[in-house]
């Protein structure tokens, strides 16, 4: 009876049921009918109970059964003590209404672009109803999330006619792909709508979400492992990962928008479950203990000493450091470096001091996961600077990086919506026509902090795997350096996720470009790979790059929220990927 509202007036029931008010008041005054639920002295609410118990009434009656009797049989079951609610938790047809027309909105406009005279208007409703029923925008949100959610998986996930749970994850995972893929626009929304420090309520519900997707992943995983033979230890683990590749899959589909659902899933799940071939480089065993892998990739930085004396050009220092000169010209920028000792108007020398810095900056960053701002406070205090290069450390940086330092600060710390450029100049302690000199508008604001944020994660990957010539090592790499910038990285991502749902195709461009950003030197890593006969040369390299990203996001989160250690992590992935979630007869 999902077609009725949870919650109804007297007068929608009696519509509802085709019976007449006063015959449903009949009934209740004889017993007949579970006691409604009082929000006050005169105002009650019925539900679909109400509608089912009067159809048996009225299907007793025309067998003959007088009232008494129909009394007797039901048994009165549900009419010993009333319910009470308060009108916030009713579910009504206004209510309905309402939350109807902001799904379709928010999916619409996306959250930041919809307001209340919006939904109000699309709802047929007045503001002072909005409120009765919501006290914010905020509330509504969540309990849109949370609903569409609950329904989905309540439709989506309750099938169990299929006994082979393989064989039910397939359909699931195909039906998904085919017919609920916008799931994932409203899970993105989910995660950035609400970027505040400490909010609770979307932790909780972002939780929620992930658990009744993994809980019935994981079910159909255990039954299958009952009847087949699947080469993966920890199967709720598999869940989550599974659940990763899924959505990135997704991502494929939009970069990818005449791609076959049914030849992209075959492939998909061709990559996940059966065998992918055999590492013919080092022993498959050495790769994937991650604590050795962790050595080689730990190999030690040039920590040649320099005399003051012993200069080197910008070149030189890229390759003693292993940090791309670009990096090392962003953190002069930044105020982190001394500025070069120039010598004429495009030569400049480097020292060895430099190269210390260049050491403590990536060790603070990566092993010890701190920002740019607290590392430029500290790294004075640890490496004391020659005299001739002290008056060229008070480098200032301009005022768009100041603004760009200031904002992305605000966007990570209260969230898109509410940091307005007026913030940002207080922040930055300038006038809002100085802000406006620089960039035209908050998004474009917005978009340049994105980029200097996954500027920093892309330059310490190329750093950490450039002088590595093994592919699978240089993967490995790669997944050390994400999972250790994760917390930083996610932050800004989930915010672009959120506005790349909706009408503004700026946001939706840059979602998909830091997408496949990302992606991209997988790819390549992986076709290396395929070249290399090290993997099956017949994998997809660009949907298998798009599938361990997202496997690699997931175990990112699993690693945040303390569930799973890094190394479990990393083990699983490389199993994935060389060997595969082998099925057979067991």
């Amino acid at each position: 009876m999902s077609q009725y509202p949870q919650h109804m007036k007297m007068s929608e029931l009696s519509t509802r049921a085709k019976i007449p008010v006063d015959t449903i008041r009949n009934y209740a005054r004889k017993g007949l009918l579970p006691k409604p639920i009082k929000t006050g002295k005169t105002m009650a609410y019925y539900t679909v109970e109400h509608i089912d118990r009067l159809r048996k009434i009225h299907s007793l009656q025309k067998q003959g059964h007088s009232l008494e009797e129909i009394k007797s049989s039901l048994n009165q079951a549900s009419s010993d003590v009333p319910s009470s609610l308060q009108p916030g938790t009713l579910y009504t047809s206004k209510r309905t209404a309402i939350i109807k027309a902001a799904l379709e909105l928010f999916r619409e406009k996306g959250y930041q672009t919809t307001n209340i005279d919006d939904i109000v208007t699309c709802a047929g409703i007045g503001k002072s109803t909005f409120y009765q029923y919501f006290r914010s925008m905020e509330y509504l949100f969540f309990e849109c999330s949370r609903h569409t959610f609950l329904d989905f998986t309540k439709n989506y996930f309750s099938v169990r006619k299929d006994d082979d749970g393989l064989s039910r994850l397939w359909s699931r995972g195909h039906t998904f792909m085919r017919t609920y893929r916008y799931m994932i626009d409203m899970f993105n929304l989910v995660r950035g709508a609400f970027m505040k420090e400490g909010n609770r309520i979307r932790k909780k519900l972002e939780e929620d979400i992930m658990h009744d997707f993994i809980k019935a992943i994981e079910t159909d995983l255990v039954a299958a492992s009952k009847k087949e033979n699947i080469h993966f230890p920890d199967l709720h683990l598999l869940a989550y990962l599974f659940m990763g590749a899924t959505e990135y899959v997704y991502y494929y589909f939009k970069l990818h928008p005449d791609a076959s659902i049914d030849d992209v899933y075959t492939k998909s799940w061709d990559i996940i479950f059966n065998v992918n071939g055999h590492y013919t480089g080092p022993e498959v065993e050495e790769l994937m203990s991650y604590p050795a892998a962790i050595a080689a990739c730990g190999e030690k930085l040039i920590q040649g000493e320099l005399k003051q004396e012993d200069l080197m050009k910008i070149s030189e220092l890229s390759r003693r450091s292993g940090i791309p000169v670009s990096t090392i010209r962003y953190y002069i920028l930044e105020g982190l470096l001394p500025e070069a000792m120039k010598t004429g108007k495009t030569r400049a020398y480097y020292c060895g001091v430099h190269l210390k810095a260049l050491d403590l900056i990536r060790r603070k960053q990566i092993d010890e996961k701190k920002q740019l701002n607290r590392i430029r406070e500290e790294i004075g205090k640890e490496i004391p600077l020659p005299e001739s290069l002290t008056k060229q450390t008070a480098l200032q940086s301009d005022k768009r990086d100041d603004i760009l330092a200031v904002s992305t600060e605000l966007f990570l710390k209260k969230g898109y919506i509410e940091t307005s450029t007026f913030d940002i100049a207080q922040q930055a302690k300038m006038s809002k026509e100085t802000v406006y000199r620089n960039f035209r508008n908050k998004e474009e604001i917005l978009m340049a902090c994105a980029d200097r944020v996954f500027h920093n994660l892309y330059d310490h990957i190329r750093a950490e795997s450039r002088e590595e010539i093994d592919a699978a090592l240089r993967l490995i790499k790669r997944g050390k350096v994400f999972f250790s910038m994760y917390p930083q990285w996610i932050s800004m991502m989930n915010i672009i996720r959120s506005l790349s749902v909706g009408d503004n195709p700026s946001f939706r461009t840059k979602f998909n470009q830091l997408i496949w950003q990302m992606v991209k030197p997988t790819i390549r890593e992986i076709e290396n790979l395929k070249q290399e006969g090290r993997i099956r040369k017949d994998i997809d390299s660009d949907l298998a790059g798009f599938i361990m990203m997202g496997m690699c996001e997931y175990g990112a989160w699993l690693i945040q929220h303390e569930k799973y250690s890094e190394v479990t992590i990393m083990q699983s992935l490389t199993s994935i990927l060389y060997e595969g979630v082998i099925v057979g007869p067991s």
